[in-house]
């Protein structure tokens, strides 16, 4: 028994350590395509925003809640995506789930 409570207690340990991607924002984040990236069934695009934010948002067919919304993009376009936020060392990074 107290074998398994102390695996019990590790394991929970391990999940609280794990970076996991944010909740998603409740707002879409617009800015202006700075780079692009293509993927295999993708893109990231650099964006800048009004505020001088920049984001890496990764768009995929795949990632999207509705893939009829994916768009390609070209630099100097404006784009408004809404997805899960996280960082990749000091670079805020967009898994895009919803488009407009």
């Amino acid at each position: 028994m107290t074998r398994l409570l102390a695996a019990l207690g590790l394991f929970m340990l391990t999940l609280n350590a794990c970076s996991a991607p944010e909740k998603a924002p409740d707002h879409f984040i617009k800015g202006t395509v700075e780079g692009i990236q293509n993927g295999k069934d993708g893109y990231t695009a650099k964006i800048k925003t009004e505020d001088n934010e920049t984001y890496f948002v990764t768009v995929s067919t795949a990632n999207l809640s509705d893939p009829t919304q994916y768009k390609a993009v070209e630099i100097g376009s404006v784009i408004e995506v809404q997805g899960d936020e996280w960082t990749m060392g000091e670079d805020k990074q967009i898994t895009v789930r919803q488009m407009k």
